[in-house]
Protein backbone atom coordinates (compact mmCIF):
# COMPACT_ATOMS: atom_id res chain seq x y z
CA UNK A 1 0.00 0.00 0.00
CA UNK A 2 0.98 3.72 -0.71
CA UNK A 3 0.41 6.74 0.77
CA UNK A 4 -0.58 8.41 -1.57
CA UNK A 5 -1.74 5.81 -3.92
CA UNK A 6 0.61 4.85 -6.43
CA UNK A 7 3.85 7.08 -5.42
CA UNK A 8 5.60 4.13 -3.71
CA UNK A 9 6.15 0.71 -4.59
CA UNK A 10 6.69 -1.58 -1.48
CA UNK A 11 9.40 -3.83 -1.36
CA UNK A 12 8.53 -7.92 -1.97
CA UNK A 13 10.49 -9.40 0.95
CA UNK A 14 10.16 -7.82 4.17
CA UNK A 15 10.63 -8.77 7.89
CA UNK A 16 10.00 -7.85 11.11
CA UNK A 17 11.49 -9.04 14.31
CA UNK A 18 10.41 -8.40 17.84
CA UNK A 19 13.50 -7.97 19.87
CA UNK A 20 12.28 -7.06 23.25
CA UNK A 21 8.36 -5.59 23.91
CA UNK A 22 9.41 -1.86 23.09
CA UNK A 23 12.05 -2.57 19.93
CA UNK A 24 11.14 -4.24 16.96
CA UNK A 25 13.75 -5.07 13.95
CA UNK A 26 12.82 -4.57 10.23
CA UNK A 27 14.38 -5.36 6.97
CA UNK A 28 13.86 -5.12 3.17
CA UNK A 29 17.18 -6.00 0.97
CA UNK A 30 19.57 -3.73 2.13
CA UNK A 31 17.79 -1.23 4.08
CA UNK A 32 17.39 -2.08 7.49
CA UNK A 33 15.84 -0.28 10.83
CA UNK A 34 14.93 -0.79 14.44
CA UNK A 35 12.48 1.35 15.98
CA UNK A 36 11.58 1.13 19.88
CA UNK A 37 7.94 2.24 21.28
CA UNK A 38 7.33 5.96 22.18
CA UNK A 39 6.67 6.78 25.22
CA UNK A 40 2.84 7.21 26.17
CA UNK A 41 0.55 9.72 28.33
CA UNK A 42 -0.12 13.28 28.10
CA UNK A 43 3.14 14.77 28.86
CA UNK A 44 5.84 13.10 26.58
CA UNK A 45 7.78 16.35 25.50
CA UNK A 46 10.80 17.32 27.50
CA UNK A 47 10.18 20.23 29.66
CA UNK A 48 13.26 21.70 28.29
CA UNK A 49 11.48 22.10 25.09
CA UNK A 50 8.40 23.55 26.15
CA UNK A 51 7.81 27.05 25.41
CA UNK A 52 8.48 30.17 22.82
CA UNK A 53 11.39 30.08 20.93
CA UNK A 54 12.80 32.81 18.25
CA UNK A 55 15.03 32.74 15.34
CA UNK A 56 18.56 33.98 16.93
CA UNK A 57 18.91 37.66 15.54
CA UNK A 58 22.71 36.96 14.86
CA UNK A 59 21.64 33.93 12.12
CA UNK A 60 19.57 36.75 10.10
CA UNK A 61 21.75 37.56 7.26
CA UNK A 62 19.09 39.06 4.95
CA UNK A 63 18.17 42.96 4.39
CA UNK A 64 15.65 44.91 6.90
CA UNK A 65 16.82 42.06 9.63
CA UNK A 66 14.08 43.47 11.73
CA UNK A 67 11.28 42.49 8.66
CA UNK A 68 11.98 38.56 9.26
CA UNK A 69 10.52 37.02 12.22
CA UNK A 70 11.12 33.02 13.09
CA UNK A 71 9.11 31.99 16.23
CA UNK A 72 8.15 28.28 17.14
CA UNK A 73 6.00 27.30 20.25
CA UNK A 74 6.28 24.30 22.00
CA UNK A 75 3.36 22.44 23.86
CA UNK A 76 3.52 19.64 26.32
CA UNK A 77 0.72 16.82 25.05
CA UNK A 78 0.86 13.82 24.09
CA UNK A 79 2.80 11.42 20.65
CA UNK A 80 0.50 12.41 17.55
CA UNK A 81 -0.85 15.71 18.46
CA UNK A 82 0.05 18.96 16.95
CA UNK A 83 1.89 20.61 19.51
CA UNK A 84 4.75 22.28 17.47
CA UNK A 85 3.51 25.76 16.08
CA UNK A 86 5.45 27.65 14.05
CA UNK A 87 5.06 31.52 12.76
CA UNK A 88 7.18 32.86 10.02
CA UNK A 89 7.03 36.01 8.29
CA UNK A 90 9.33 37.91 6.11
CA UNK A 91 9.36 40.32 2.86
CA UNK A 92 8.35 40.01 -0.09
CA UNK A 93 10.60 39.99 -3.02
CA UNK A 94 9.28 40.90 -6.81
CA UNK A 95 10.93 38.52 -9.49
CA UNK A 96 14.37 40.25 -8.93
CA UNK A 97 15.11 39.42 -5.68
CA UNK A 98 13.98 43.01 -4.30
CA UNK A 99 12.17 43.38 -1.23
CA UNK A 100 8.64 45.20 -1.16
CA UNK A 101 7.12 46.85 1.19
CA UNK A 102 4.47 44.10 2.07
CA UNK A 103 5.39 40.50 4.14
CA UNK A 104 4.46 36.67 3.53
CA UNK A 105 3.09 35.34 6.98
CA UNK A 106 3.16 31.39 7.42
CA UNK A 107 1.83 29.79 10.35
CA UNK A 108 1.54 25.96 10.69
CA UNK A 109 1.92 23.16 13.28
CA UNK A 110 3.56 19.84 13.43
CA UNK A 111 2.54 17.03 14.90
CA UNK A 112 5.15 14.99 17.23
CA UNK A 113 5.99 11.86 16.01
CA UNK A 114 8.72 11.02 18.61
CA UNK A 115 9.73 12.28 21.98
CA UNK A 116 13.21 11.32 23.79
CA UNK A 117 16.81 13.21 23.70
CA UNK A 118 15.15 14.92 20.25
CA UNK A 119 11.43 15.59 19.31
CA UNK A 120 10.58 14.32 16.03
CA UNK A 121 8.04 16.26 14.33
CA UNK A 122 6.12 16.27 11.51
CA UNK A 123 4.38 16.29 8.59
CA UNK A 124 3.27 20.17 9.36
CA UNK A 125 -0.52 21.45 8.72
CA UNK A 126 -0.81 24.86 7.16
CA UNK A 127 -3.13 27.11 9.25
CA UNK A 128 -5.62 28.27 6.22
CA UNK A 129 -6.35 31.67 7.82
CA UNK A 130 -2.51 32.41 7.53
CA UNK A 131 -0.80 31.07 5.16
CA UNK A 132 0.63 33.05 1.93
CA UNK A 133 0.88 31.20 -1.41
CA UNK A 134 4.33 32.19 -1.27
CA UNK A 135 5.11 30.10 1.90
CA UNK A 136 7.61 27.46 1.63
CA UNK A 137 6.45 23.93 3.08
CA UNK A 138 8.63 22.67 5.75
CA UNK A 139 8.14 18.87 6.22
CA UNK A 140 9.32 17.07 9.12
CA UNK A 141 12.01 17.04 11.09
CA UNK A 142 13.16 17.38 14.18
CA UNK A 143 14.44 19.63 17.25
CA UNK A 144 16.73 19.49 20.10
CA UNK A 145 18.44 21.76 23.08
CA UNK A 146 22.37 22.25 22.20
CA UNK A 147 24.85 24.20 24.19
CA UNK A 148 26.08 27.38 21.67
CA UNK A 149 29.03 29.58 23.62
CA UNK A 150 27.89 29.93 27.37
CA UNK A 151 23.65 29.37 26.18
CA UNK A 152 21.09 27.41 25.25
CA UNK A 153 19.75 27.01 21.78
CA UNK A 154 16.94 24.97 20.04
CA UNK A 155 18.26 23.30 16.64
CA UNK A 156 15.11 22.40 14.10
CA UNK A 157 16.58 20.11 11.86
CA UNK A 158 15.08 19.16 8.46
CA UNK A 159 15.01 15.41 7.24
CA UNK A 160 17.37 16.18 4.16
CA UNK A 161 20.76 14.89 4.35
CA UNK A 162 23.06 18.31 4.16
CA UNK A 163 20.66 20.88 5.47
CA UNK A 164 21.76 23.48 8.45
CA UNK A 165 19.55 24.02 11.39
CA UNK A 166 17.61 26.82 12.29
CA UNK A 167 18.50 28.00 15.23
CA UNK A 168 16.22 29.27 18.31
CA UNK A 169 16.71 31.00 21.69
CA UNK A 170 14.06 31.00 24.27
CA UNK A 171 12.06 34.36 24.05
Amino acid sequence: MSVPAQRCTPAARQSLRLLSADVVSWGSGVAAGTFQRVRAGADVVPAALVGSWTQDPDTVTQPEPDRWSYRLTVSQGPIGAPLVRFEHSYPRMDDQGNLLAENVDCISTAVVGGSGTLLVIGPETRDRDVWDPDCAENGSGNLRIVQHQGKEELHLYGMDLDGEPAEFVRD
